[in-house]
């Protein structure tokens, strides 16, 4: 059921019709049972936009495990979803939480930069990324590596180093 879901926001998400979507999601959601159900809804509303449904199902999702793998990846995407709608010190509070009780990944590690950043903590931001590459960069995927790099594109805008900010961009 859950792939037969996602193939029809997705195909509804390509007509433009996300109202649609957010209906038919509302509707799965509201009859949704356990943990992979309630995630699904989750990822559906997060890939249409609708972060603040996005983050709902998350809660519903966490309310329905003990798994901590499960925990951790759920509150990963309640992170992301709050910091696309610019709710940095939910975000916060998310991962600081997860620090408190297990080693925190790399993305979570990327999404507080970003959680910083928007709340205007940029050069606490920027040495997140810098130490990240420094420290494990041996652990990273090279789509991270790039990812960090470019971002740091951004903090060299920031301080009046263009030429550098633009090579990290267009490296990158």
């Amino acid at each position: 059921i859950d792939d037969s879901i996602e193939l029809l926001i997705n195909l509804l998400t390509k007509f433009n019709r996300k109202d649609l979507a957010e209906e038919v999601l509302d509707t799965f959601g509201k009859n949704a049972i356990g943990f992979d159900q309630f995630e699904c809804v989750a990822r559906c509303f997060f890939k249409i936009r609708s972060y603040l449904k996005t983050v709902e199902y998350c809660h519903k999702a966490l309310e329905s495990t003990d798994d901590p793998e499960r925990i951790y990846s759920i509150k990963c995407n309640m992170v992301n979803s709050y910091n696309h709608i610019n709710y940095p010190e939910q975000a916060l509070s998310i991962i600081e939480e997860c620090e408190t009780n297990s080693s925190t990944g790399t993305d979570l590690g990327l999404e507080k930069a970003f959680s910083l950043f928007l709340l205007n903590q940029k050069p606490k931001a920027e040495q997140l990324l810098r130490d990240t590459l420094k420290y494990q960069s041996d652990r990273l995927s090279d789509e991270l590596i790039t990812k960090i790099k470019f971002n740091l594109g951004t903090y060299h805008f920031y301080k009046d180093d263009f030429q550098l900010g633009m090579t990290l961009f267009l490296d990158e």
